[in-house]
């Protein structure tokens, strides 16, 4: 690609001199030096040169003779020649009234610079300034782009690209939309490929059957806790970013086994996919994303017409969501995010039937070195029957801390409000409920992408209806692993 890039330049910088459309004479700016060397450009570049330098001798101040002494050591590939003379035409031109010939003599010391792979030298030499002409412009932002992109200047890259895309000459179009690809994915900082992960778990659970005592007491025989076993699997594709777009196409699964009955019958299989449409952009030097995203989820319990009133497997929720909204990253990496969200959500008890709104505030901040920080905050409504129409607010909080290259800690804690304020008839009194759920886990990364995690957890929900709040605890072993492939 670079040597691509580097005969292009050639081609392109071999008009700029001659050409009277940056010139105010026939002769062009080379003319300047001497009325020959505009044609011993187009055809003898290497007379040009020992033209040019035998005027230098003459007049060691004459910016036109640098400049096309310069351009033909350029046109010769002899590029540590034509940057000690562009370098000083720059020099000479930046306080003569002639902007037009100081806009060229930038324009090929940074293409010259770019040539001989001085990134960030040429990331400075090729800004666009005011007053360059249009014609000039996407010139400077091709080669100052991909000499951002070169310089590991991601944001830089990307902004100066996407002009040079927009307003580029087709000459170079393919190679400025290729090096445009690449830097909006080093600034999405999401390679793409096809990730997978697997993982699997063993609980015990103190109250599997979210009762507030006793089961009996509910005509449920037999105990509230268990041990659970879980197995999950995941699969996401990224294609290949188009500019400032991404696609993201996922599927999961997950399916859960208690030991203990009546606990078997909140076995649970889990299935959901969903399909992401990403733009990115950039503020200043920060990104963003605006992401449309659908989402598809099925829930499905074992059975056994004691808890679940029902004797085999049966359908307990299927949802569909769209999901609309920015995220926000400053030059920390922090991020920050807003999300719409609207969901169809259909149950087994059908007056649980229904769609949710909600309205959710994300941010992700790096305290500290080795610190993660996540804080939620939401609010939602759900119209549906007026027995479970409700509304609600609710906050979670995650940190997690990398201990060492291997280990790291991780706790979190969400509280939910909920209010149903239609709902006496149906309960006996108007239903407020108050969830909360808080985790403790430490994570062991182990080689080749697998990992290990042990956690304690508690969770519960207090009612004004008596039989549906309930506490419990849970503590664990889990093991993941997560691979990728890039496409």
């Amino acid at each position: 690609m670079r040597q691509a890039v580097s005969c292009l330049a050639c081609l392109l910088v071999a008009s700029l001199v001659s050409s009277a459309a940056v010139a105010q004479d026939d002769g062009g700016l080379a003319g300047k030096c001497d009325p020959a060397l505009p044609g011993l450009l187009d055809d003898k570049p290497d007379e040009a040169s020992n033209l040019a330098a035998e005027k230098l001798q003459q007049d060691e101040e004459n910016p036109y003779c640098h400049l096309a002494a310069g351009q033909g050591f350029l046109l010769q590939k002899n590029v540590f020649w034509a940057i000690r003379h562009l370098q000083r035409a720059v020099e000479l031109l930046k306080n003569a009234e002639d902007a037009a010939g100081f806009q060229v003599a930038r324009l090929m010391l940074c293409m010259a610079l770019f040539d001989t792979g001085q990134w960030k030298d040429a990331v400075e030499a090729c800004k666009v300034e005011q007053g360059a002409s249009p014609g000039l412009a996407p010139l400077f932002e091709y080669h100052g782009g991909i000499a951002a992109f070169r310089a590991d200047l991601p944001a830089d890259a990307a902004r100066l690209l996407l002009r040079a895309v927009d307003g580029g000459n087709a000459s170079y179009l393919d190679s400025a939309a290729a090096f445009r690809d690449l830097a909006m994915g080093a600034l999405i900082a999401s390679q793409p490929g096809v990730k997978v992960g697997l993982g699997g778990g063993v609980y015990y659970d103190t109250n599997a059957l979210m009762t507030p005592g006793d089961p009996l007491e509910f005509g449920i025989s037999g105990d509230r806790e268990s041990f659970r076993m879980a197995t999950w699997g995941s699969l996401a594709i990224v294609p290949r970013n188009v500019g400032r777009y991404q696609v993201k196409a996922n599927a999961n699964a997950y399916r859960s086994f208690h030991t203990a009955t009546p606990a078997d019958e909140l076995n649970t299989t889990d299935v959901g996919a969903g399909l992401a449409l990403s733009r990115f952009g950039l503020v200043g030097d920060n990104r963003f994303a605006v992401q449309g995203r659908y989402a598809y989820r099925r829930t499905w319990l074992d059975g056994g017409n004691t808890v679940t009133m029902e004797d085999s497997i049966f359908p307990f929720m299927e949802s569909h969501s769209v999901h609309l909204g920015p995220t926000f990253w400053d030059s920390k990496r922090n991020a920050y995010s807003a999300q719409y969200s609207a969901s169809y959500q259909r149950f087994a008890e059908l007056v649980r039937n229904g769609v949710k709104h909600s309205l959710a505030l994300g941010q992700e901040l790096n305290a500290v070195e080795r610190l993660q920080i996540r804080l939620g905050e939401s609010g939602f409504f759900v119209d549906t029957t007026e027995a479970y129409r409700r509304y609600g607010a609710g906050l979670g909080l995650t940190a997690s801390y990398r201990i060492c290259e291997k280990w790291s800690v991780a706790a979190g804690a969400t509280g939910q409000y909920e209010r149903y304020p239609d709902s006496a008839l149906y309960f006996g009194v108007v239903r407020t409920d108050w969830m909360y759920v808080t985790r403790l886990e430490l994570i062991w990364t182990l080689p080749k992408g697998f990992s290990a995690g042990l956690f304690g957890a508690a969770s519960g929900r207090h009612a004004t209806v008596e039989w549906l709040s309930y506490d419990k605890m849970e503590a664990g072993l889990t093991v993941s692993w997560n691979g990728e492939v890039e496409l």
